[in-house]
Formats: structure tokens, sequence, C-alpha cells
């Protein structure tokens, strides 16, 4: 091993972006001794981008797997670099020139197993990647100070040792495997940074269906967490109770919309509820609002049924997984 610094990206039918996380890769003030594209069976033009920068980039590899997730497909990677350090990204980010040097200064703390920088929202002119990132970015601007219990791998950098010491990465969560893995690297005694001194673009799903599928994927994951780590049902710094009680809330929302089809008299409750979401909901909205995205905080009821109809899927999908 070597104190270098190499790099994981994942990519599945990133074409469209992973150009740009290449370039602010190559772009870092420090070379990464190697950056491993690991493409987990994607269909798309991604692989033709990756080797054209392979050839004018000898740091650049290009592996290909069929489709298994995401933390097989970063095992895969890990198993491949023999630096001290290893970023992980995802392939559809963006970094600013400043993330490696400032998420290395970090390290200096041999307790500190991983950093990672804020995520902030690469295409915020769209409504449902505006809906999904200025959410991220609410809840990570309601933490206070820089250790956190999970940490995204759209970006961040691990110790490479503490990896192999605690098993990699959990083949078994397709989603949902950054939260596993902070979880047992806490257990093992280590801290984790969520630095707010950097950040990284993040390109979010731009169709209803893909805001949808993403949600579903993060209640599935979710459900699979606390099956594994019961102790964890609350959540984390990223994703608290409070977020979690949208369900009920939004469930209550859905009911009460249905109900009237059959007792009229319950349009009252279903008016009474959306004053509720409004008030629950009062510190993001003013996010919304400002960052300029006052039509979402306007229809946060809709959206909150929305995020509701996704969660219920993906807690349906898992129990009919046995």
């Amino acid at each position: 091993m070597n104190n270098s610094v190499s790099a994981i990206v994942t990519v599945y039918n990133k074409q469209n972006t992973i150009a740009k996380t290449l370039e602010s890769l190559l772009s870092q003030p420090s070379k990464f001794k190697e950056i491993i594209v690991v493409d987990d069976g994607g269909t798309d033009g991604s692989a033709e981008i990756v080797k054209k920068f392979a050839e004018k980039h000898k740091n650049i590899r290009y592996a290909f797997q069929k489709n298994q997730g995401v933390a097989l497909s970063l095992n895969a990677g890990l198993r491949m670099v023999n630096t001290d350090l290893v970023a992980v990204l995802d392939g559809d980010v963006a970094l600013p020139e400043n993330w490696l040097p400032t998420l290395m200064s970090y390290f200096g703390n041999k307790e500190i197993a991983a950093v990672s920088g804020l995520t902030k929202t690469m295409n915020p002119k769209n409504l449902w990647a505006a809906l999904a990132g200025y959410n991220v970015e609410y809840r990570q601007s309601k933490i206070e100070g820089e250790f956190v219990d999970h940490l995204s791998t759209t970006n961040v950098i691990y110790r490479k040792a503490v990896l192999d010491k605690i098993g990699l990465f959990d083949p078994e969560f397709r989603y949902g495997q950054d939260n596993e893995i902070s979880y047992r690297i806490l257990a093992a005694g280590y801290k984790l940074v969520l630095s707010k001194k950097t950040f990284c673009l993040h390109f979010w799903p731009e169709s209803f269906m893909g805001f949808m599928k993403q949600r579903m994927h993060g209640a599935l994951g979710r459900v699979m967490l606390i099956k594994k780590h019961p102790k964890r049902l609350t959540g984390d710094k990223v994703s608290s109770l409070r977020y979690f009680l949208e369900l009920p809330l939004g469930s209550a929302f859905l009911l009460s919309l249905i109900a009237p089809l059959f007792y009229p008299g319950f349009l009252i409750v279903a008016g009474f509820i959306m004053v509720l979401i409004y008030l629950f909901q009062l510190s993001e909205i003013h996010f919304f609002i400002k960052n300029k995205k006052a039509l979402i905080g306007f229809f946060m009821p809709v959206f909150v049924a929305l995020r509701t109809v996704a969660w219920l899927g993906g807690i349906i999908k898992f129990y009919l997984k046995g």
C-alpha cells in the first residue's frame, strides 16, 4: 500500500454525464494513481466515452460486469486498487477543483475512516431533479457539525484498510449500500466526516418515472437496512425519524383523498391533513422558496403523497421478495 489515492466510478447508462465526471477528476490539482470505471452492465454509449478517455490518460481503466448492483461494482473496483485512500463516486457527478485537497486534509486524524463533500443539484431547472436534489441539500443543511453517521457513495474518500477490515460493501444491498457500510465503519470504532467546505454536483433523474423509481429504491434499501441493523429504525443524521414520519402523514393524506368517493364529509379531513403537511414541512418549504422553487413549496402535499406512493411500492416489493 502507499499513501496516494485512487478513484472508483460506478456507471450504469450514464452516457450523458460520465464525461463530466472524468473531466472533473482529471482537473483535480493532485493526480489520481488510477481511475477505475466499473460499468454495471450498461447498454448505452458510456463504454465508448470511457474508452476514449482511457486512450488519452494512462491512469484510467474500464471494467465491465453483468448487472449486479452498485455494491458489487464497488467491490470489483476496490479489489483492483492498492492505495491507502480510494475515492468513490457515481458516474453522474462533477467535482470542483478543491474537492480532492479539501477532503484529503482530514485524513491526518487516524480515527477518520471516510470523508465526503456536500451534494448539490447539477440540474435544478428541472422540476423532478430539483424536488429530489433540494430535499437532500435541505437535510444536509440541518446537520450540525461535521461528524455524521452516514456518507453517500455519491462522492466520498475511504481509507482502503478500513474497508478491507470490515469486509467491503454488502453484496445483498443493491440500494442503501452506503448507509450499511457507514454503520459498520462506526461499529468498528472509526469516524465519518461530512465536510461543508466542498461538494459535488449531482445530476438527478429528470422524469416523473425516474423520480418515483429512485424513491422506491430508497425505500427498498431502507427496509433492508432496518432488517440488518434494527437499531437504525429511527434512521441517521441525513435521513432522520422526522423524514420517515412523512410516510404515515402521506398515507393519511392519500386515504383522505380516496374516502370522499364514499363519504363526502372526508373532504374536510383531507383539508386538515393538507394543513398539517404544510406545517410539518414548513422549514423545507422555506428552503425551496429560498432557492427560487416556490412552486414545489406550494404543491408540497402533492409531492409528499407521491413520495409516499413510491415508498409504499418499495416496501411492498421488499416483502414480495421475501
